[in-house]
């Protein structure tokens, strides 16, 4: 019998959005998994999930008031801030896992790298901030 007792044990990725995922419409609202929200880097989606609902929350109350379901408000934010730390997020995978053993040792190597990565999972600071300080990709 397996360790496990026996259940069969499934993942499913964490779902990353492309440029054409949709996560809102008149009167609909996505947030978290169902608007694919995951980190392209990390593979998390925690973070993003509870952002999102934190956004749509007030974009939600903000439609209550003016009548207005169209989620535009929403869509903005989304767009500026979520949307764009995403596309950062999978540009660095492409370089990152080009080269792995480099920015391994990078990361090994310099305490300010290895910090700045704890800081984007840890949510203190964004992938466009870092990449704005180290002046490694402009946007």
């Amino acid at each position: 019998m397996p360790a496990h007792g026996g259940l069969k044990i499934m993942a499913h990725g964490i779902p990353v959005r492309k440029k054409d995922t949709p996560y809102c419409g008149y009167r609909v609202i996505a947030v978290g998994d169902a608007a694919c929200f995951g980190d392209g880097f990390t593979g998390e989606g925690l973070y993003n999930a509870i952002k999102s609902s934190i956004i749509a929350a007030d974009c939600i109350k903000n439609s209550l008031k003016n009548s207005d379901f169209s989620f535009s408000d929403y869509f903005k934010l989304i767009e500026a801030d979520i949307c764009r730390d995403i596309k950062i997020s999978l540009m660095l995978t492409k370089v990152f896992y080009s080269s792995v053993f480099l920015f391994y040792n990078l990361l090994k190597k310099n305490d300010n790298y290895f910090h700045a990565c704890c800081r984007i999972l840890r949510g203190e600071r964004t992938y466009k901030e870092i990449v704005e300080k180290l002046k490694f990709i402009k946007f």
